[in-house]
């Protein structure tokens, strides 16, 4: 029995060092040129000036990520024009408290702009428009509870 839980525990960490392994190796990869890697993201193409300049990994599991878009408030409207982009308001609420905890709703201030998400359940994709030259693009790997459709619906409509 001894050498069954050894052999559990050891397996265990093993699992966790490779898995911090691989979480370094993206971070310092996105780290490095993060508007290439903002590409390999596949967000919506990206229309000329809308360039990523920054990146940073929320959370020990890398798996909320944001780049920082430089760009002019023309470009940006052009590009969230370009693409499947969705307006977002208060339909983003639980994103909201994902990414800021203490901020309760109800929330005011509009700060998500427009969202995009993926066809699939890789991830959720918000654009997260903070003012008229820099923008934050977060991803978020984790889904929807009721999945991607309802991202997107419309609560008013369904009565």
């Amino acid at each position: 029995m001894k050498k069954i839980v050894l052999l559990l525990a050891g397996a265990g960490l093993l699992y966790g060092l490779a898995s911090a392994v691989i979480i370094g190796l993206t971070d310092g990869r996105n780290r490095r040129d993060p508007g290439a890697r903002f590409v390999t993201e596949n967000p919506p193409a990206p229309t000329a000036g809308v360039i990523a300049t920054e990146y940073q990994s929320l959370g020990v599991t890398c798996r909320t990520r944001t780049w920082t878009l430089n760009h002019t408030p023309e470009q940006l409207r052009v590009w969230v024009e370009s693409a499947d982009f969705k307006r977002a308001d208060q339909r983003l609420a639980g994103i909201r408290q994902q990414l800021e905890p203490e901020v309760r709703p109800p929330f005011k201030d509009k700060k998500f702009s427009a969202a995009y998400a993926r066809a699939s359940a890789e991830g959720h994709f918000l654009l997260v428009v903070e003012g008229g030259q820099r923008s934050c693009y977060v991803v978020i790997d984790q889904p929807f509870r009721g999945g991607l459709l309802d991202l997107f619906n419309n609560p008013a409509a369904s009565k």
